[in-house]
Order: structure tokens, then C-alpha cells, then sequence
């Protein structure tokens, strides 16, 4: 989702429903920053989640082909391209914690 696209879906939250919060929470340049707004809606309590943070442009295995030795991988950002990954979340009651709300996969049935 682009930030043009982002900044709409916040934007309808906020005059639709009763935002409880919205942050962003600035990471590392590997690790990205997080955006969350969370809201009541008529289906309960909810958390909608972007995160963004630097593409992987490359990939480099560093290690040996001794026994025992170990493996590390080193892997290169792009200084420009950002990936974008949204996800939604409905909070549980039982649990005490979020369920990811997955969009229904395969055909119709039948």
C-alpha cells in the first residue's frame, strides 16, 4: 500500500470510527518503522498495522565449508525503495491479545 493509499485508509478510519489510538514507532534502518491506528468498529475492538522498511536488494552467505564452522548472511538495503506491508488485527477478549484477520483464500465451492 503507497503512502497516498495509507494516508487515505487512516484517514476514512478517523472519520468513521472511534480512534483509541495512532502512533508510529521509528525503528532502524533494518527493521523499519511501524505505523498502527486502533479503533472500535461495529466487529469490536481493531488494529490496523503498516510497516515500512528499507527492500533487500542483495545477498551475500558468508561462512566456510569447514565442519563446524558457521554461516552468516549479510544483506544489502536499498537506500531509496521502501517495502510497504499492511496487516489488520481484531483484538480477543478470551486471549487478552490481537488475532491477525486473514482475507478468505481459494474460489467459490461447489
Amino acid at each position: 500500500m503507497h503512502d497516498e493509499q495509507w494516508k487515505e485508509t487512516v484517514g476514512r478510519i478517523q472519520d468513521t470510527f472511534r480512534v483509541l489510538s495512532h502512533e508510529v514507532v521509528r525503528g532502524d534502518e533494518v527493521s523499519g518503522d511501524v505505523e498502527f491506528i486502533e479503533f472500535e468498529s461495529p466487529q469490536g475492538r481493531m488494529k490496523v498495522e503498516r510497516t515500512s522498511k528499507p527492500r533487500i536488494v542483495g545477498k551475500t552467505a558468508l561462512g566456510s565449508k569447514r565442519i563446524g564452522s558457521s554461516v552468516s548472511v549479510h544483506y544489502e538495503y536499498s537506500p531509496t525503495d521502501r517495502v510497504h506491508t499492511v496487516k489488520a488485527y481484531r483484538w480477543n477478549d478470551v486471549k487478552g491479545d490481537w488475532d491477525e484477520v486473514t482475507a478468505p483464500t481459494g474460489g467459490a465451492s461447489g
